[in-house]
């Protein structure tokens, strides 16, 4: 069945209009329109820590000693921020 501006099945994910898709060539995620805000502000913390971590690493620090001072394990817990 065909359509426009309709609910598609993406796998086991259903993409609605107003979503967003990410690709690369490590996956694809998909972003409801009413959690953008929050995804974004997850990324931005995301970016700026390996930031931190790529800057420990240029400086000279050895790459686990410079993930574990940014906390880099536990970026995928959720917070209370």
């Amino acid at each position: 069945m065909a359509g426009v501006d309709v609910p598609v099945k993406l796998g086991e994910v259903t993409c609605n209009p107003d979503d967003l898709v990410f690709a690369d060539d490590n996956g694809v995620v998909v972003v409801p329109r009413d959690h953008a805000a929050e995804a974004l502000r997850i990324a931005l913390v995301i970016k700026a820590t390996e930031d931190r971590v790529i800057a420990a690493i240029r400086s000279g620090v050895r790459a686990v000693e410079a993930m574990d001072g940014a906390n880099y394990e536990n970026l995928n817990k959720p917070q209370n921020s």
